[in-house]
């Protein structure tokens, strides 16, 4: 394969991915606003309006706006979980 076929390849993943990250955003919100040209806001009538969107450039390279615990969710933390079902387990063999 040749190097440019890679890079022709990588690129339409990542607008791919874009796409389907800025599809997820227009259904997960019930109304998304744009900027008018007259200066105006009004509602999004498709996702492909969100693709000139300031705050919706970030989802290009990212799933995730920030690093704040809103915007990233629940982490799984394996040491938690652990000694909880060690708890669980040791609770169930006492009685």
């Amino acid at each position: 394969m040749d190097r440019t076929s890679i890079r022709a390849w990588r690129r339409i993943q990542k607008k791919r991915v874009w796409r389907n990250r800025l599809r997820f955003i227009f259904r997960a919100y019930c109304s998304v606003y744009v900027q008018d040209p007259d200066g105006g806001r009004r509602e999004a009538e498709s996702w492909k309006e969100l693709r000139k969107v300031k705050f919706c450039q970030v989802y290009r390279t990212t799933g995730h706006p920030c690093s704040c615990e809103r915007c990233t969710g629940e982490r799984y933390n394996r040491v938690y979980h652990k000694n909880e079902t060690r708890r669980v387990i040791s609770e169930q063999l006492e009685c």
